[in-house]
């Protein structure tokens, strides 16, 4: 027996002396930097100075979800993208180039971001001013990927944004059956060779709302990010590299081709750091070069997914780029969710003053406070203040409560595992709140008011709003109850 272990030992110890004298007798495992990743920091690209062998597969990042809801809210959103790279214009006989990427996840149409190049400025175009020279390729003889075939067959949006609008309202768009004039094509076809402005032109038509609607504007400059990581991701046919990188944002310029006046998120377009966001005739009176390399349409508003379905319910629980979207703007602020975690619950009201006011708010505000002592209560109107402080109050709050409108977007500052109570008008069976408090993990509660025959039947148009004391108590009490051990609060509920 002793002999026996001996020998074991004896083999043992051989082998690990050949493995320390000889380190390629077993292969190494690759060293893979475990990520810090720094939510709510503009700086998330750093990494821990120690390497960390790979976890398990077991705890690889899986999509969340059913397919339905990764295709439209998970990083599978973006992958269709980089596979319909398509040319629009015939190399030979245009001057210019323009390539457009598509995704097909709404059913009744392709939704598009296009990439244009050797563009002509016309400082003395007015509205009307770049042109682009593209003669459409043979699609029948080269057929592509299976999108529009036509750059007016491009989508219309509801709200007149998007890239048709920005192409059909701001370029002259030259081919054979509308050929330029010899001067201005002499210009174009010296852009092809000479010297060019190589800065990413982003240009915005933005949609009829103009930024008045938080949730429109949100929406547009959500799709503007979205496109760039996209662009980020994919490779240019010819060299390889992306389409944009890191070192392409601080010569970026976002061009506002409306006429629409600025709002509170007007800076959020510039939310990497970009240069000065610069209205149209800014730009043109400040820009020397002629000729333009690098103008970008990004994606419409109204094709961001969570725009899509506001009236059905969906049963979709984590958004990564939404996530991504939120850490950038309160990254931008300087602002995180952290917040004391015995500290006292926090509810916000939202404070309408224009339509769908809250009949007899006050009342219904103090008789909540008599029934909860302990918990804060701030009533804001949002449209008093600048954006960030708004993010900051609500980013310290526990609950944010309101009638259905714009201002509950802000459901998207809230810290993680909050409440969301909306009231809204009489029979409207609006989802996009509830759907997108899913999204964010937190909880929903809904409630009506009651049926008023005096009231407009459009439920837009209503003036105010009024609902039992019962059913407000009610809603209130749910929403203060789910959050009494959401923290290290540990109150009991009755």
């Amino acid at each position: 027996m002793g002999s026996r272990r001996f020998k074991i030992f004896l083999g043992v110890s051989i082998f690990s002396i050949i493995i320390y004298c000889n380190k390629s007798v077993l292969p190494d495992r690759p060293k893979i930097p475990f990520p810090k990743v720094s939510y709510g920091s503009k700086n998330s690209n750093s990494t821990d100075p120690l390497n960390a062998l790979a976890l398990p597969h077991d705890y690889d990042e899986k999509p969340v979800g059913d397919e339905y809801c990764e295709e439209r809210y998970g990083l599978s959103f973006m992958e269709p993208f980089r596979d319909s790279l398509n040319a629009y214009c015939d190399p030979v006989t245009s001057a210019s180039t323009m390539e457009c990427l598509h995704t097909r996840v709404n059913p009744n149409h392709h939704d598009p971001f296009c990439i244009l190049n050797n563009v002509m400025l016309d400082r003395q175009g007015g509205n009307h001013s770049f042109t682009l020279d593209c003669n459409l390729r043979n699609f029948t003889a080269d057929p592509g990927k299976n999108e529009p075939k036509d750059l007016y067959s491009f989508h219309k949006y509801m709200f007149g944004e998007g890239p048709r609008a920005a192409f059909v309202n701001h370029f002259i768009h030259t081919n054979t059956t509308n050929p330029m004039p010899d001067k201005t094509l002499k210009a174009l076809s010296t852009c092809k060779s000479g010297s060019k402005s190589k800065n990413w032109k982003i240009v915005i038509n933005r949609d009829a709302h103009g930024g008045r609607h938080p949730w429109h504007s949100l929406m547009e400059i959500f799709s503007m990010y979205i496109t760039l990581d996209i662009m980020r991701s994919t490779a240019r046919p010819l060299d390889g590299k992306p389409f944009f990188s890191p070192e392409d944002i601080p010569d970026t310029q976002v061009i506002i081709t409306d006429s629409h006046p600025d709002h509170n998120l007007y800076e959020l377009w510039n939310l990497l750091g970009f240069k000065s966001v610069m209205r149209l005739p800014d730009y043109l009176a400040s820009e020397n070069a002629t000729c333009l390399d690098n103008v970008l349409f990004p994606l419409a508003g109204g094709s961001n997914t969570m725009w899509h379905g506001d009236w059905r319910l969906k049963d979709c629980r984590n958004s990564r780029f939404l996530d991504i979207f939120i850490d950038r703007i309160m990254g931008h602020y300087g602002i995180d969710h952290t917040r004391k975690s015995d500290g006292p619950i926090v509810v916000t009201f939202i404070d309408r003053r224009g339509r769908r006011k809250f009949r007899d708010q006050a009342k219904h505000v103090k008789r909540f406070q008599e029934n909860f002592p302990n918990v804060k209560v701030n009533v804001v109107d949002f449209a008093d203040i600048p954006y960030s402080e708004q993010i900051r109050i609500v980013a310290k709050s526990d609950i944010l409560a309101g009638i259905h409108g714009a201002a509950l977007t802000h459901a998207m500052y809230l810290p993680p595992q909050s409440s969301v109570v909306e009231i809204q008008p009489y029979k409207l069976k609006h989802r996009g709140f509830r759907n997108l408090a899913k999204l964010l993990g937190h909880r929903y509660f809904n409630t009506h008011c009651f049926e008023d025959p005096t009231a407009d039947p459009n439920w837009h148009k209503v003036t105010d709003i009024a609902i039992e004391d019962e059913k407000f108590d009610d809603v209130m009490k749910a929403a203060v109850w789910s959050v009494y051990n959401s923290r290290t609060l540990g109150i009991d509920i009755s």
